[in-house]
């Protein structure tokens, strides 16, 4: 597994984890190299007793992202396009709706949903047109300081 780990990504070091295969962060902790002159790392002192859920855990599962929202309004009636685009607005702001917009950020699954529910709660069944999807590791699970 070769991963493109993100620079501030909290990395773990704890082996003895029965999840540790399993986890991105000790897996990513596992694929560091040299080039690496400081890393991130929890905190050993955090690490659970055996047999306990880890609350920093982040699994391999990879998750799908949406990119691009250009044309997501393009199939709609113009007020109810209009309406809904007001709505995401307020929901995500300008500058994140236009980073989605412009690809710069991916759409993450629970905003997704959000699309979809604003959709719904606009009389529309499709799903958004997004421009393109990619399945990848989710990174933004991050610890919190």
């Amino acid at each position: 597994m070769v991963l493109s780990i993100p620079r501030d990504y909290t990395l773990c070091t704890n082996s003895e984890c029965e999840k540790s295969m399993q986890c991105l962060r000790y897996l990513s902790f596992l694929e560091i190299s040299e080039d690496n002159i400081t890393i991130k790392v929890l905190n050993p002192k955090l690490f659970p007793a055996a047999n306990h859920d880890c609350k920093f855990f982040n699994s391999t599962n990879k998750i799908n992202l949406a990119w691009g929202i250009k044309n997501i309004l393009n199939d709609l009636p113009y007020q109810i396009a209009k309406e809904v685009k007001k709505e995401l607005l307020t929901r995500f702001g300008h500058t994140k709706y236009y980073r989605f917009y412009r690809e710069e950020v991916a759409v993450m699954p629970k905003e997704q949903e959000i699309f979809q529910n604003i959709f719904e709660k606009h009389g529309i069944a499709e799903k958004p047109a997004y421009t393109r999807f990619t399945e990848e590791y989710n990174w933004e699970s991050t610890v919190s300081k």
